[in-house]
């Protein structure tokens, strides 16, 4: 197996870690599924997208997070081919364990109970490159090769779709 693997000590409530874990899922367009016999999160079709995995357990404090790209074969989130999807991926989940890690506040009580107020993944800078290199992908793949119209759209859609998840509430 080529997954990558981290296990981090957490020590925060059960359901502080399933909100940042479902809120950034959710919001990078993973899917919960049935991966040979384990539920995991699944981003991208293997297809037209790279397919990337998350697979987590959280128990007496502990959290352990494994991630790999590949739907037939595991590939490792380090190497040539894929370079920059999966290097964007290794980025995020390390962002992930920072909101993981972050202190909880102290609840402020309301009518409706409490409210506690944390941080979360917000990928809402990832618009504007999304765009820019969308138009270029358009301008590349009409004046001068397909190809890199293409290479260069899919990475726009990519952003794109990352920060139009950015501001959905799970």
């Amino acid at each position: 197996m080529a997954r990558w693997v981290r296990d981090e000590q957490l020590n925060q409530p059960e359901d502080f870690v399933r909100f940042i874990m479902e809120d950034y899922l959710n919001k990078n367009g993973f899917k919960k599924k049935m991966h040979k016999g384990q539920e995991v999160w699944q981003e991208g079709d293997g297809f037209l997208v790279m397919a990337r995995f998350v697979r987590y357990e959280y128990a007496e404090g502990k959290i352990h997070l494994e991630a790999w790209v590949g739907k037939g074969r595991e590939n490792p989130l380090k190497g040539f081919v894929g370079a920059l999807p999966k290097k964007m991926f290794r980025e995020g989940l390390e962002e992930l364990i920072g909101l993981l890690h972050q202190p909880l506040p102290q609840g402020q009580t309301t009518p409706q109970g409490s409210v506690v107020q944390v941080q979360v993944a917000d990928h809402g800078k990832y618009a504007v490159p999304a765009l820019v290199l969308s138009i270029a992908g358009v301008i590349v793949a009409l004046f001068f090769a397909a190809l890199g119209g293409i290479l260069l759209g899919g990475v726009g859609i990519t952003l794109g779709q990352k920060a139009r998840n950015s501001a959905k509430p799970i």
